[in-house]
């Protein structure tokens, strides 16, 4: 085995992959338990499997919106269980992109106004939650994370896919739900469309809390002890996260710049480690878990650290 030395360690094996998945240990014990075919969303490839099938998807995230429309294709009847519901926004609005959208107004234009305004947009274009047999969301626009229509609430309203409430039992093949006006079904093949678990090596316990992780990475990438270790940690804005990971790395270059001409403020800012990272948050996604910023405040920060670390 050869062993070679390195100034730093860089984790980006990022979240969302197939063994990082989740599924609920009860539900998917039961649903094995009871024969069905059983799979998580990331192992999800095409609707042929499910041809036929009596299909539950759990979850209506970005995957489970994405693979409804999908199953009901072939499937003799599809079930969306939505434990809280999201707000489903239109993915374009006269062929503009929703996050180009609300990107491309003034700097003048205060949040609140921005908000509002797209929320009379959205429900011109998409209706109510009522019409979807989903309750409406309990949190505001963009308190949380939203969900991108790309053909959910057609194959909805068609009938194609049915929303149920929370599934709390796959007991013997038959999906019991928490809204007792929601009848027991059988079922052949259950779909968990339920995210991904957190893995940041060297960092911090297993199984740990998100906010944990999250609040234990120096502005969401440097170690609390450790100079050597950076994470680019996952990081989601109203935006893609490629512009994200970018300035993340451009700050980790702007350190090991820094160290190795040995500069006061890279001096100051090892001292410093383990004080609170300032949130990022904003008027956006105020209730999610850390990882969720506030794009521009985020990337500013970001910019403005790199400046000082040069200086």
């Amino acid at each position: 085995m050869r062993v070679q030395e390195f100034r730093c360690i860089v984790f980006a094996t990022g979240a969302h992959n197939k063994k990082q998945s989740f599924i609920p240990p009860d539900l998917g014990s039961q649903a094995r338990a009871a024969g069905l075919d059983v799979l998580h969303s990331s192992e999800f490839k095409s609707p042929a499997r499910f041809a036929g099938k009596r299909v539950l998807l759990v979850g209506l995230g970005d995957s489970g919106s994405d693979i409804a429309p999908k199953v009901c294709s072939t499937a003799a009847r599809t079930l969306l269980s939505v434990r809280t519901t999201p707000w489903i926004i239109p993915q374009e609005v006269k062929g503009v992109p929703v996050d180009k959208l609300g990107c491309d107004a003034p700097d003048w234009m205060p949040w609140w106004y921005r908000k509002g305004s797209f929320r009379m947009v959205r429900w011109g274009v998409l209706g109510g939650f009522h019409r979807l047999g989903l309750p409406s969301p309990k949190h505001g626009l963009h308190d949380k994370m939203t969900v991108s229509d790309r053909g959910i609430v057609s194959a909805i309203l068609s009938g194609s896919v049915v929303t149920r409430s929370h599934v709390v039992s796959l007991t013997g093949g038959t999906a019991t739900f928490a809204n007792p006006r929601h009848e027991p079904e059988q079922i052949d093949a259950v779909i968990f469309a339920t995210g991904f678990g957190r893995s940041y090596p060297l960092l911090c316990r297993p199984g740990a809390p998100v906010d944990e992780v999250a609040d234990a990475l120096g502005f969401r990438i440097f170690h609390p002890t450790e100079p050597g270790l950076f994470y680019l940690a996952e990081t989601v804005g109203l935006r893609s996260c490629w512009p994200i990971f970018s300035e993340q790395a451009n700050t980790i270059v702007a350190y090991l710049l820094s160290e190795e001409r040995a500069t006061s403020n890279v001096r100051r800012f090892n001292a410093r480690r383990r004080v609170a990272t300032p949130s990022f948050k904003g008027a956006i996604y105020r209730l999610a878990d850390q990882f969720h910023h506030d794009y521009e405040i985020y990337t500013h920060c970001l910019r403005d650290l790199s400046g000082w670390l040069a200086e």
